[in-house]
């Protein structure tokens, strides 16, 4: 299935959350391919490494900020992702203690099925939340008892059981957040490279004859659906530093 590349006024592609599954989903795949019985382990590996790698960024801007990471407010706030629209989540359960809802629709999710690449969404979504939230205090806690690419009718069941269910956390998350001002936000470009640069980085230290295989096929279909600049700015971008704040 191709996907009709989203463009700007200027002609570019615009990087959102399509960008990002799609390029995913491919080098998922890709990988399952070359890799054969090690593909498991190595996307484990390479979506942790990516996620805590974002939680690290998350968690440097907060202790320049002066803000404390032992708070949920904090990681909430300093979320270094935006997107309008295309998800869909219940209301925070007012019967628990802690924050958690259920994600019933999401971009990423979409854009795999769209795709056909939704058979390599839960390498993704089994570990990356828990990833990103390890990266940034490993002593918070989240469990994730059903996940959407395997239970569509449950979604993704979050319950973020270091964040109390009170007007008052919400209220901290609010005034941090109007502090920043969305200061904190990358594109999705930006996140898309770094996820490209992070899968085939961890792929080149298992095999690096079978990563080259991975990046030129994957490489090559991202063009085809998103168009061959799409493609030369995620090359360039992924030369970047995705530990720097």
């Amino acid at each position: 299935t191709l996907l009709m590349p989203d463009r700007t006024q200027g002609g570019a592609c615009l990087f959102g959350p399509k960008q990002h599954a799609v390029m995913f989903g491919l080098l998922a795949r890709e990988i399952c391919r070359h890799f054969g019985p090690d593909a498991d382990a190595l996307l484990l590996r390479a979506v942790e490494t990516y996620g805590e790698e974002r939680g690290r960024r998350m968690a440097a801007r907060c202790r320049q900020n002066g803000d404390p990471l032992d708070d949920m407010a904090s990681y909430f706030a300093y979320c270094e992702w935006s997107w309008p629209g295309e998800s869909l989540r219940t209301e925070n359960d007012p019967q628990c203690s802690h924050v958690s809802f259920r994600m019933l629709k999401c971009p990423w999710h979409t854009a795999w099925q769209e795709s056909g690449l939704a058979d390599f969404s839960f390498y993704y979504c089994r570990c990356v939340d828990h990833a990103i939230l390890k990266g940034f205090n490993p002593a918070l806690r989240l469990s994730l008892p059903s996940c959407l690419p395997k239970n569509p009718d449950e979604g993704c069941a979050f319950h973020w059981e270091s964040a109390e269910n009170t007007p008052a956390l919400a209220e901290r998350q609010k005034r941090i957040q109007q502090r920043l001002h969305g200061t904190q936000v990358k594109d999705f470009l930006y996140h898309t490279a770094h996820l490209y640069s992070t899968l085939l980085r961890c792929a080149a230290e298992t095999n690096p004859q079978a990563a080259s295989l991975v990046e030129a096929q994957a490489g090559a279909e991202f063009a085809l659906r998103f168009g061959s600049d799409a493609l030369r700015e995620v090359q360039e971008a992924a030369k970047g530093n995705f530990t720097a704040v």
